[in-house]
Formats: structure tokens, sequence, C-alpha cells
């Protein structure tokens, strides 16, 4: 159950618990999307990360998987 397993994607009923399982995965890559609504909405699964805002330190991975993904629904 708790083995790391390929998909391409979690069906969930709320994004939070969509996160739990893709953050364990791919942290750093992950990004959720809500369907179902007239307007496309993603987030990454990450904080805002304020203690190093500004540091050159984050990791803009997951910011740009939210963004790809949402271009290519659009």
């Amino acid at each position: 159950m708790f083995r790391k397993k390929p998909c391409d994607a979690y069906i969930v009923m709320l994004h939070d618990q969509g996160h739990i399982a893709a953050k364990l995965q791919a942290f750093n890559r992950t990004a959720g999307l809500s369907i179902g609504s007239p307007i496309l909405f993603s987030s990454v699964a990450h904080g805002s990360a304020h203690d190093i805002a500004g540091k050159g330190q984050a990791d803009a991975g997951a910011m740009i998987e939210a963004i790809s993904r949402l271009a290519k629904l659009s």
C-alpha cells in the first residue's frame, strides 16, 4: 500500500488530500489541479516558504509544473 507506484494522477474529493499522496511521490514537482469549475485552478504542494524568500534558495519546479498544466488546459 505504501510503496511508490507510477501513476499519472490521484483523484480526490479535496485538493489537500491529493497533496498528501502527491508529496510522497514527487515533492518538488507536485501541483494540484482542480477541475469542474468555470475557472481553472492549480496549487503547488508546498507552502509559501517565507523563511527563504528573497535568498535565492527556492525551487521553482512545482510552480513551473502548475503553470504548465494550466497552460495545456487553457
